[in-house]
């Protein structure tokens, strides 16, 4: 999905700076995702990697080949949760 470009430039200078500091981080990595904005989802996965988790695992994998080419590490940090929550789970076992 491709959101419609906001008529009113303020308003999404607004919407983009109010997206990184959203109470549940997978909201602000869909809006981003959506937007779509590549720099903005990396910065917001780094900046905030303790938050993704397999609670929304539908995210991190598609996100993490959206981002692989250009933000590597971003990637890397999306996808890695889900990996090494899984991998722990079966070394425990």
């Amino acid at each position: 999905m491709v959101l419609p470009d906001f008529g009113d430039v303020l308003a999404e200078e607004r919407a983009t700076e109010h997206a990184p500091r959203f109470g549940d981080f997978s909201t602000a990595l869909q809006f981003f995702h959506a937007w779509p904005a590549h720099r903005k989802a990396a910065r917001l996965i780094l900046v905030r990697r303790a938050e993704i988790n397999g609670n929304h695992y539908y995210l991190p994998d598609p996100v993490a080949h959206w981002l692989e080419g250009s933000y590597p590490s971003a990637a890397f940090a999306a996808a890695t949760p889900a990996t090494s929550t899984t991998a722990g789970a079966s070394l425990r076992s």
